[in-house]
């Protein structure tokens, strides 16, 4: 089965503009997490942290391509497609990586954008027919030492039959 074309992804972003979020969770717009939000709401809260390397390049180039919604570049498995008008989709093959039988088009929309001296940071909210209801916020961090991190941060479960699966 093919990965959807870049003309495919573009029509279902379009599309997606007046989908209401499938969710009432909105703890990962600001810098921390209501704990109290996320035990009640989610069934998986996923904190992950990776050390990128150090110093300004680094910085520069983790941030552009954060900014940019390029960090699922090079995978062959997942995606995140972003439209000029806004929408978001992210994309998965399923069932599993390495034997996609089809892929699937989760509707999102971009919650947050942070783009500081310090810290750059992204966040999408799962929308109306997406097989996740949750949220999760990307960030690149550069701290006083010049040590670039990268944080992902999600609160989610699943929605549906079939999401719940997940």
């Amino acid at each position: 089965i093919r990965r959807p074309s870049t003309a495919q992804m573009d029509a279902f972003a379009g599309s997606i503009s007046a989908r209401r979020h499938n969710h009432a969770l909105g703890s990962v717009r600001s810098d921390g997490v209501d704990s109290t939000d996320a035990n009640l709401y989610c069934s998986r809260l996923i904190v992950h942290t990776v050390h990128l390397g150090q110093g300004r390049r680094c910085w520069r180039r983790a941030r552009r391509l954060l900014l940019e919604w390029r960090m699922h570049e090079g995978s062959s498995w997942s995606a995140v497609h972003k439209h000029p008008t806004g929408g978001l989709v992210t994309l998965a093959a399923m069932p599993h990586p390495r034997l996609p039988l089809f892929w699937v088009l989760n509707p999102c929309r971009v919650v947050c954008r942070v783009d500081g001296r310090r810290q750059a940071s992204v966040g999408y909210a799962t929308l109306e027919g997406h097989l996740i209801a949750g949220e999760e916020r990307m960030s690149v961090r550069r701290g006083t030492s010049g040590d670039v991190t990268f944080e992902v941060l999600s609160l989610s479960r699943g929605a549906g039959p079939v999401g719940k699966l997940l």
